[in-house]
C-alpha cells in the first residue's frame, strides 16, 4: 500500500511540474509577443526619423530602406510555401564527330 501511495505521489508531482512548465511557456510566449509589438513600434519611429534625416542623401536612404526590410513568416499559421528552385540548365549537346 505504501508503494502505491509513493507512486501516486510521484505521478502527482510530475503532473504538477508539467502544468507549471506549460504555464511558464505560455507566459513566455505572451512576453515575446509584447516585445515584438514594442519593437515594431520603435522600428516605425526610427524609420520615420531616418527617412527625414536621409531625405537628401539617396544612397544612405536606400541603404536604410534595404536594412529595415526583414523577411517575416506568414501570420496565417500556415507554413510559407517556398518557391521551387530553378531547373538546372541542360548540358550542351555534344558536337557530332565526323
Amino acid at each position: 500500500m505504501a508503494t502505491l501511495r509513493r507512486d501516486r505521489d510521484a505521478i502527482d508531482g510530475k503532473n504538477l511540474h508539467k502544468t507549471v512548465d506549460n504555464q511558464t511557456g505560455v507566459a513566455s510566449t505572451v512576453a515575446l509577443d509584447q516585445a515584438c509589438r514594442e519593437s515594431d513600434i520603435l522600428c516605425r519611429s526610427l524609420d520615420a526619423a531616418l527617412c527625414n534625416l536621409y531625405r537628401d542623401n539617396p544612397e544612405k536612404l536606400a541603404a536604410w530602406k534595404s536594412a529595415v526590410r526583414l523577411e517575416r513568416p506568414a501570420k496565417t499559421g500556415k507554413k510559407a510555401e517556398m518557391p521551387e528552385p530553378p531547373a538546372a540548365p541542360a548540358a550542351p549537346a555534344a558536337a557530332p564527330t565526323a
